[in-house]
């Protein structure tokens, strides 16, 4: 006579071992869906900040100022050291928006030029002119002449807060006399202007209480 309890045992132990594989491969799908699920809900969201950073991007390129060198000239009645030098630099906006505190300073190894003006605020199409003079000046080092390297460096930011340079390579030309005199200025500026966005300004606001003129700048400030 068959042992029927030994069988529903036996059916019992299959039927939960069968049951078992069952949960396991339901599992294993269902760690593979949620997986999946998770990769592209990751891809979702990228899309997402990618969308918004194009937006933003070109949002910000619609405020851009950009400042372009037009024109320069000289004048005034530099003594034989070059003290009272005054170089002017047109200056274009050419961007999408407009300049916001446009400061300058021009860069020369022994002259030390100030900027004669507050900082302004350049429309985008409109023109600006800086203006800086001479009102110091090293002594020539070991009776050689001064270096005719110059460059024009100008800062400003946007309607977004973001601050800008634009960099201007010049020459000055002269002649040297006898001693540590020289006589003939000419200043030239390269057209090909540089302009890339700034961590921070480097030329800071260090303004007179008195005519709100910018002090005397210097390539060691």
């Amino acid at each position: 006579m068959p042992d029927w309890t030994a069988w529903v045992q036996a059916a019992a132990t299959i039927v939960q071992a069968a049951t078992a594989v069952v949960i396991m491969l339901l599992t294993r799908r269902l760690a593979k869906a949620n997986d999946a699920l998770a990769k592209a809900t990751d891809s979702y969201a990228k899309s997402a900040r990618d969308q918004v950073d194009e937006l933003v991007t070109a949002r910000l390129a619609t405020i851009q100022p950009r400042l372009h060198l037009t024109a320069a000239g000289h004048h005034g009645a530099p003594d034989p050291h070059f003290i009272g030098l005054v170089i002017d630099a047109d200056l274009l906006n050419a961007g999408m928006g407009p300049a916001i505190d446009v400061v300058g300073r021009l860069e020369h190894n022994r002259l030390q030029f100030s900027m004669a003006m507050a900082p302004q605020t350049v429309p985008s199409g409109q023109s600006c002119t800086l203006s800086f003079e001479a009102q110091a000046s090293a002594t020539d080092a070991g009776g050689q002449a001064m270096d005719q390297a110059v460059r024009l460096v100008v800062e400003y930011r946007d309607l977004a807060g973001r601050h800008w340079t634009t960099l201007v390579p010049a020459r000055l030309g002269f002649t040297h006399l006898a001693g540590a005199t020289y006589e003939s200025p000419q200043m030239s500026f390269q057209m090909l202007n540089e302009t890339s966005e700034l961590a921070e300004p480097s030329i800071l606001p260090w303004l007179t209480a008195g005519d709100r003129r910018l002090q005397v700048w210097s390539a060691d400030q």
